[in-house]
């Protein structure tokens, strides 16, 4: 942990070098932990969450990202969709055919 530093470079949305650790220390219910190469003093930092719900909050909102798409941003079927979708898989693997012919 300590030879080989957890890197976010301040030009880039997202970790360089270290994601499974830092998933690792997450599970762990780690709070916070050093990072090198982002320094941002005036943000509030989210509280920890366990690994099970930050997983279903990254699955929820994946699948929202996917029905935007496929229907659009302001279509009233996402947010009404987006259940069925993380309940049931068959729709899942059927939006992903659609989208598949679409490309």
């Amino acid at each position: 942990m300590v030879q080989d530093p957890i890197c976010w470079d301040d030009n880039h949305d997202s970790l360089t070098n270290g994601q499974h650790r830092t998933c690792a220390l997450r599970a762990a219910g780690v709070p916070y932990l050093p990072v090198e190469g982002r320094h941002l003093p005036d943000t509030a930092q989210r509280d920890a969450m366990d690994a099970r719900t930050h997983a279903q909050h990254t699955v929820r909102e994946f699948w929202r990202d996917v029905l935007a798409a496929a229907l659009g941003p302001t279509h009233p079927l996402v947010n009404t969709a987006l259940p069925l979708l993380l309940r049931f898989p068959a729709l899942r693997s059927l939006l992903s055919t659609v989208q598949e012919r679409k490309e």
